[in-house]
């Protein structure tokens, strides 16, 4: 079906001014050629094979039958209104939303159209937008999470739309049918600026670390930090380039001392659009997610960051420690249930197994030296009668203390994966850029300033001078929390920091799929206005 004017009306339209009534005209054909947008959001893989299409003609008629089959986005002379005009450049320009611009106009030459044409494409495209921002554009089986997803009716949504178009500008349609994340609501307003200053091009320049040229690494610098919009000329002293060099390091993440590293290197040689495609893929993931908890303690593993919430406001922020590549941390949603002050740490089997044993056959005294306690079952065990060449069937742990592996407090939130923060003796760790060394769970940098802040807010007996009389007395004890504190445990490659968009590396190569499937969206040329 598509939407015809004949000339009859046409002359009333225009020398009467009187509403104009849109007919729908059972014409498959035409409609194929004006209404079914071709969208990029498709590809060959088999293992992300994936179509996003128009929602098609029920919604369209919907949405024209709620307006009294007015005309929407044509005005009396028979040209775009201003509202059009509005919604045409946020089409081209859906970058900015983490979307492909291409997408939406990018098949048609809206001058070779007749009115009720473009009205009818600019109505589909405008639906079909609205829904990918409310929605997403990745299918759910793609980007798997244990969080819960975020209602949408997309029923519901066209007659919004409907509603609110004659009443509300783009801007406020866009807002109102956005996800509500507060998360996603700063990445869009950073990317936004990301991409007014780097126009997202695909330029880059390999960039050489300060010990692998040690002469020129500086210029190559340079012409890379023009690329990503830090600097507008490469002709600048060498010390605007390291004040510049710190500002990218900043937005990746690292330690921003000015200083070309081996990573800096790496990270500066990229283009600015292949973090843009990071960007993109968070906002997309962030759209299937439900709103999350006001109060929560929320880590993102590539971030190797932990922010505590509060209503909503950032209460404290921490460096953490993250799983291996080999026992990665998982994504979790849970909730802290209680913490242990001056904990024994009970070594998982697979460390017993590969990395204690091996070193007790060769010195029978190492639990001992290491402070470690051997128990079958709830019985301590002489370790000095135990040969470590037979089967090994006790349980170890390690007596509580500063040295302890878990350090002087842990965090349970109970989980088949035994995952749970905890403090750590290696201190110095934190100081590194890629922090990932744990054996899954995740260590927490000042853990006890975050412990005091969480028993506070939970207003609980055991305020901060308790735990430390409990730490000094070396008394191991647990500390139940009055209301559980929900934790997500996530993985994203953008976040946002002092209002300023954060690249991550995919440090598991988690993403490296859903990556390919961006960038083959976003072949075309990005002209950003």
């Amino acid at each position: 079906m598509i939407l015809k004017m004949d000339n009859f009306k046409k002359k009333i339209f225009i020398f009467f001014k009187l509403p104009l009534f849109l007919i729908f005209v059972s014409c498959e054909q035409e409609l194929i050629q004006v209404v079914e947008v071709t969208s990029p959001y498709e590809t060959v893989n088999d293992k992300l094979k994936q179509v996003v299409k128009p929602l098609g003609v029920s919604a369209l008629r919907e949405f024209y039958a709620f307006n009294n089959d007015n005309l929407i986005w044509i005005n009396d002379s028979l040209i775009f209104n201003e509202k059009a005009g509005n919604l045409i450049e946020t089409l081209n320009n859906a970058e900015n939303y983490g979307l492909v611009s291409s997408s939406y106009l990018g098949a048609y030459d809206l001058n070779e159209l007749s009115p009720i044409s473009k009205d009818t494409l600019l109505s589909s495209v405008f639906i079909d937008f609205i829904n990918d921002l409310n929605c997403g554009v990745f299918p759910d089986k793609i980007l798997t999470s244990p969080f819960p997803a975020a209602v949408r009716n997309k029923e519901e949504l066209v007659a919004r739309l409907a509603e609110m178009v004659d009443t509300s500008s783009i801007e406020e349609i866009i807002f109102s049918c956005s996800p509500r994340h507060s998360q996603y609501i700063t990445l869009l307003t950073a990317l936004k600026k990301y991409n007014l200053r780097t126009k997202l091009v695909a330029d880059q320049v390999n960039v050489p670390s300060n010990k692998k040229d040690s002469l020129n690494y500086l210029s190559y610098a340079a012409k890379a930090l023009v690329i990503h919009g830090f600097l507008d000329s490469e002709n600048v002293s060498d010390s605007v380039i390291v004040s510049r060099v710190k500002d990218f390091q900043f937005e990746h993440g690292l330690n921003s001392d000015g200083v070309v590293g081996t990573k800096t290197a790496k990270l500066l040689s990229k283009s600015p659009f292949s973090y843009f495609l990071s960007a993109a893929l968070a906002l997309d993931k962030w759209r299937k997610k439900d709103v999350w908890s006001q109060n929560r303690i929320d880590i993102n593993i590539p971030g190797y960051k932990l922010r505590y919430f509060q209503n909503n406001e950032l209460v404290r922020l921490h460096k953490v420690i993250i799983g291996n590549v080999k026992a990665q941390t998982i994504e979790i949603l849970d909730s802290v249930e209680y913490l242990v002050v001056y904990p024994y740490w009970y070594v998982p089997r697979s460390i017993i197994n590969h990395e204690m044993l091996p070193k007790a056959r060769k010195d029978s005294t190492y639990f001992k030296r290491k402070g470690f306690e051997i128990l079958k079952g709830r019985t301590l065990v002489d370790s000095d009668n135990i040969d470590y060449n037979s089967s090994f069937s006790y349980t170890v742990r390690q007596k509580g203390g500063s040295s302890n592996a878990l350090g002087l407090v842990k965090f349970i939130f109970p989980n088949p994966s035994s995952i749970y923060l905890h403090d750590t003796p290696s201190k110095k760790l934190f100081k590194k850029e890629v922090r990932a060394f744990s054996h899954g769970c995740i260590r927490l940098q000042d853990p006890l300033d975050l412990a005091y802040v969480v028993l506070e807010d939970d207003q609980s007996k055991y305020n901060k001078e308790k735990v430390r009389k409990i730490i000094e007395n070396k008394e191991r004890t647990r500390l139940n929390l009055n209301n559980k504190l929900t934790i997500y445990i996530h993985y994203t490659l953008a976040s946002v920091l002092d209002s300023s968009i954060v690249f991550h590396e995919d440090v598991y190569n988690k993403e490296k799929e859903s990556l390919k499937v961006l960038k083959k969206m976003f072949q075309k040329e990005i002209p950003l206005q």
